[in-house]
């Protein structure tokens, strides 16, 4: 084969020929090299060098960046870049030619990620909203009603030493799903189940909301450790809850 193959290298041929006993949809050719000028066995019509001559010349890949940080392109970056503002990825992208997520990493390059909001100061009535709700709401819930992240929320009730235990220690099914961080059906399956013990609130009909008691969730906690999740409950209030409000805020 090698002999065969050396033999054809010594061709000099005037152009491409057709290797006869060639497969008729895919033929293979004998193809005058560019560089020697010997012939050479190829599957397309279009090459042009042989393999010793193919890579003659060649340095490797080309360096230069597909899309280059031009002194244009920085300064559209510096005067107009900010996330914050909905479509402003897209123009930029547009302009420069370049896909949005080449914009988004060029700017985190240059240091420009979205300008944070300025501090905002605790305002007296949302004191007294945390002071008149935080012991029946949730975080999630503060949170959402102030317009603040949760993480605000927690460190507010602790510097104001607010407790957010139930004042008579009873939770509905709804509170105590928003606490464990699951849905109120899922508190029900519990009771129903009877690994969570509860009783209907007023005439005790079965139409009256549940009522848990804290005594009966902390049995629940460590009876039934797998039924929640403990990344998605809150987590001040079951620290607080776990160990019978001894944990001081």
């Amino acid at each position: 084969m090698s002999a065969a193959g050396s033999a054809v290298e010594q061709v000099v041929i005037a152009g491409p020929i057709r290797i006869p006993g060639s497969h008729r949809k895919h033929p293979r050719w004998l193809i005058p090299c560019e560089g020697c000028g010997t012939a050479f066995e190829a599957v397309s019509r279009e090459a042009h060098c042989c393999p010793e001559c193919r890579y003659i010349g060649r340095t490797g890949r080309s360096k230069r960046p597909k899309y280059p940080l031009t002194d244009f392109a920085e300064k559209i970056l510096r005067e107009q870049y900010d996330s914050g503002i909905r479509g402003r990825v897209t123009s930029l992208a547009r302009t420069l030619g370049w896909p949005p997520w080449k914009v988004k990493k060029t700017a985190a390059t240059m240091g420009l990620g979205r300008s944070r909001k300025s501090w905002r100061r605790w305002d007296p009535l949302e004191d007294q909203l945390l002071e008149r709700e935080a012991s029946r709401r949730t975080v999630p819930w503060l949170a959402k009603r102030l317009n603040r992240s949760e993480v605000a929320v927690a460190m507010r009730l602790k510097h104001l030493r607010l407790s957010r235990r139930e004042h008579d220690g009873w939770f509905t099914a709804t509170e105590l799903a928003g606490c464990m961080g699951v849905d109120a059906k899922t508190v029900t399956r519990w009771i129903e189940k009877g690994w969570l013990v509860a009783r209907h609130r007023g005439t005790n009909s079965p139409m009256d909301p549940w009522m848990i008691e804290e005594a009966a969730i902390r049995k629940f906690v460590r009876s039934h450790p797998m039924a929640f999740d403990l990344r998605r409950v809150d987590q001040l209030w079951f620290v607080d809850m776990v160990f019978g409000g001894a944990v001081q805020a």
